[in-house]
C-alpha cells in the first residue's frame, strides 16, 4: 500500500491560514477606520456642546461644596456627593428634593 502525501493538505491548510489572516487583518483595519471616525464625529458633537448642555435638572457649575442647577439654583453638597457628580451631570433625585 502507499503511503498518503500530507504535502497538499499541508500547502492548502497554509494557504488557508493566510488567506484568513489576511481577511482578519483588512477586516479589522475597516473597523478601526469606522471607529475613529465616529470618535471623531462623537468628539465634535461634544466641543458645541452649549455651556448648560444637558438643560433643566442639570449641574452647570460644580465649586467647592455646592452644585448649580439649571432652572433650580444652587444646591449644598457635601465632599462623599462632590465625588460622584460633575458638570453637565444630571441631578439626583434625592438632591433635588432639598430645594422643596
Amino acid at each position: 500500500m502507499k503511503p498518503f502525501n500530507l504535502k497538499p493538505l499541508i500547502r492548502a491548510v497554509l494557504i488557508a491560514c493566510t488567506l484568513l489572516s489576511l481577511w482578519v487583518a483588512l477586516f479589522t483595519t475597516n473597523e478601526n477606520k469606522t471607529l475613529r471616525e465616529q470618535n471623531k464625529a462623537l468628539s465634535e458633537r461634544v466641543e458645541k456642546l452649549p455651556e448648560a448642555f444637558g438643560g433643566v435638572g442639570y449641574i452647570s457649575e460644580k465649586g467647592d461644596g455646592y452644585i448649580d442647577v439649571v432652572g433650580y439654583g444652587r444646591f449644598v453638597i457635601n465632599n462623599d456627593e462632590s465625588q460622584f457628580l460633575d458638570k453637565g451631570d444630571k441631578v439626583p433625585t434625592y438632591i433635588m428634593l432639598r430645594g422643596q
